[in-house]
């Protein structure tokens, strides 16, 4: 007969959990390193943007005669949605924009599609078209990011992230 192990939830602080059997395991916690990851790679995904494109809105400098209400409060914005997990850390993906036009840009207003025709200008531009609409397959694939969790997938991203704003500090 073989015997299945049923290790019991461990209590705060155990480093093993055990099996009745009394075989154990080893618990691994790695959900806050994991975390702490994910904000390293959004705030190094923040900086190139910032970097990129360099102070104030995007929709402004691009589009003054778009009768906005700019704000001095800079937010960076991703175009296709942050759902997409395959997209999320994606310099591509990302635009700054003022805090009012990344509001009204998803509110629902008659300006929200004014914005979002104006973003997706700006992308397409800035990106090219083969890349953008290797975005767009990729958003419209909906594929889950089996390795969103990953140490290795966002050390890589993390990685791939300071190397493309450390190039981009020497072009500037």
């Amino acid at each position: 007969m073989i015997h299945v192990h049923r290790y019991k939830k461990p209590a705060a602080g155990e480093v093993y959990k055990f099996c009745p059997c009394g075989k154990r395991k080893k618990v691994v916690q790695l959900r806050e390193q994991r975390r702490a990851m994910k904000r390293k790679a959004e705030a190094l995904w923040r900086e190139f943007a910032h970097t990129r494109d360099g102070s104030g809105c995007q929709i402004k400098k691009h589009y003054p005669e778009l009768n906005l209400h700019h704000t001095d409060q800079m937010q960076v914005d991703h175009f296709f949605p942050r759902a997409d997990k395959n997209l999320y850390f994606d310099p591509s993906n990302s635009t700054v924009l003022c805090s009012a036009c990344n509001y009204l840009k998803s509110n629902g207003s008659p300006q929200s599609v004014q914005i979002l025709m104006a973003v997706k200008e700006i992308v397409f531009r800035r990106e090219g078209e083969k890349k953008f609409y290797e975005m767009c397959d990729v958003n419209n694939r909906r594929q889950p990011n089996r390795d969103w969790d990953r140490e290795y997938y966002l050390e890589e991203i993390i990685k791939n992230l300071q190397i493309r704003i450390s190039d981009l500090g020497e072009k500037i």
